[in-house]
């Protein structure tokens, strides 16, 4: 009795734990094959985001052309006008690359930048209109 108990026990345990193969039968489904990711470096390196400061350094001068031109100016080489000095700002910076729709390896690029201050600007002081 012992043997019959032990073979049957064996083959119920087999039963449980198989798969059932017949077509009314309920069986384990497989597992979905998927197509392994592959993460390019080189896409992943150019998708970025990046903040600076930025500053614009003015240092202008106009000379001036000669009184044949205008009675008014100073005279010929002599400095007309000028702008000096430091404008700083902030500079913000991002690029994308990856697929978009059927094209591949798009990419995209911008900076936006935003200054803000003064410089000194120098100009002779201004003759009198002559209504002569």
């Amino acid at each position: 009795m012992k043997t019959n108990s032990l073979w049957l026990s064996g083959l119920a345990f087999f039963a449980i734990t198989t798969s059932a193969s017949a077509a009314d039968m309920a069986v384990k489904a497989r597992p979905i094959a998927t197509a392994p990711v592959w993460i390019n470096d080189i896409l992943a390196s150019n998708n970025q985001i990046g903040i600076a400061f930025a500053g614009q350094h003015y240092d202008y001068v106009e000379y001036s052309p000669g009184q044949a031109f205008n009675p008014a100016f100073p005279p010929l080489g002599q400095p007309f006008n000028s702008e000096k000095g430091w404008v700083p700002g902030v500079s913000l910076t991002g690029s994308w690359m990856g697929n978009l729709g059927p094209i591949a390896n798009v990419y995209a690029w911008g900076r936006g930048s935003y200054y803000s201050g003064e410089t000194d600007y120098w100009a002779p002081p201004a003759a009198p209109p002559d209504f002569g």
